[in-house]
């Protein structure tokens, strides 16, 4: 693996490692054979997966509103883009990425995760119906895991990461970010698309039952990769304009 492969490794686990933060019971070895999809295609397969996701939805539809004031804005600008793309969000609440995939919810959206996640029992299953692929920790395994996210973006799909890395809960100023999401883009040519969650106060009857605040989703304009930059310089622009774009929609 070269240097500028390691960099990328480093840079894709960063934007990751906040799964490190609660610890798991990981009992079930996770290993992979030659023949393990990334992306499974079996009917079987997407039809439960297909019921799982209509179930949360049913479920963030119903009780979005109701429990946490969930408001999503913005969906037109996800709309616009009809390949593939890199998302990105900050990550405040413990359920953000269930918002998110439920305000995506015409596409499906494939979340890069731990290995380790694999591991836990039953999780471990719903994870995958859900969208997660696993970043795999051995270099020949991330090269691997790599060329999987690198083809189902060019194949138009969506790969989500958080360039924040840590869950903060409930936090309202934008963090730093990693470059790993922005790398990825840069690599594919497809753009990436901003997404933040705020928070803002209950009304005035809510409040005498409620402490914390409601939630708010907003779908930003896409920004997209120059190609004809190098790729250093353009993924820390286009690192910076969409850290901008965010805190100016905080």
């Amino acid at each position: 693996m070269n240097s500028g492969s390691l960099r990328k490794r480093e840079w894709i686990m960063r934007d990751i490692e906040e799964e490190h933060i609660v610890k798991m019971w990981t009992p079930i070895p996770f290993r992979i054979s030659e023949k393990y999809k990334f992306f499974p295609g079996s009917l079987l397969f997407k039809a439960a997966g297909g019921i799982l996701k209509t179930v949360i939805f049913l479920i963030v539809t119903i009780l979005g509103r109701a429990v946490w004031g969930l408001k999503i804005e913005g969906r037109e600008n996800f709309r616009k883009v009809k390949g593939g793309m890199v998302t990105v969000c900050n990550h405040v609440h413990m359920l953000d990425c269930v918002f998110l995939a439920s305000a995506l919810r015409e596409r499906h959206v494939c979340f890069p995760t731990l290995q380790s996640n694999f591991q836990i029992p039953v999780i471990r299953h719903i994870i995958r119906l859900l969208g997660a692929v696993p970043i795999l920790e051995s270099k020949k395994g991330f090269k691997k895991t790599m060329e999987q996210l690198e083809g189902y973006l060019k194949k138009g799909g969506i790969v989500h990461l958080y360039p924040e890395t840590v869950l903060h809960p409930y936090c309202r100023e934008l963090r730093g970010f990693h470059r790993g999401a922005f790398v990825l883009a840069y690599d594919c040519d497809v753009p990436v698309l901003p997404m933040v969650v705020s928070f803002r106060m209950p009304g005035r009857i809510a409040r005498l039952y409620r402490r914390k605040p409601y939630v708010t989703l907003k779908i930003l304009e896409p920004v997209m990769p120059d190609k004809s930059a190098k790729k250093k310089a353009e993924s820390e622009r286009l690192k910076n304009e969409v850290y901008n774009r965010m805190c100016a929609a905080l």
